[in-house]
């Protein structure tokens, strides 16, 4: 985010969102455009904040499902937010289909 005004807004709206389901006993699949971590693109620093943020509620943490990117991949999100930290949760990041005539679609194998 350029404005970290608008993440922080988002972030506590997840948290509250995560507390609720903590309480009681929910699951959550969080779903997005473009994936947290180190190539994401525009989180900045809300990207960390969200990691930490997912650190705290991890055990309500269904999955992720995110798009934006042209080919399939996950990310590892981490404790602690550390790059070499234990594993806690998996960001899929899935591509999309195309309404253009693009060959071959990335998500496809011909």
């Amino acid at each position: 985010f350029v404005d970290d005004t608008l993440g922080r807004e988002q972030l506590a709206w997840l948290e509250g969102v995560l507390k609720r389901a903590q309480q009681s006993g929910a699951k959550v699949l969080i779903t997005g455009h473009i994936p947290p971590g180190m190539f994401g693109g525009c989180w900045g620093r809300a990207s960390r904040q969200y990691e930490e943020l997912l650190n705290k509620y991890v055990e309500v943490l269904a999955g992720q499902l995110f798009g934006h990117q042209h080919s399939g991949s996950f990310r590892i999100l981490r404790k602690d937010s550390e790059y070499f930290g234990s594993p806690v949760a998996v960001a899929h990041a899935t591509p999309g289909f195309s309404t253009y005539k693009v060959r071959p679609q990335p998500c496809l194998k011909y």
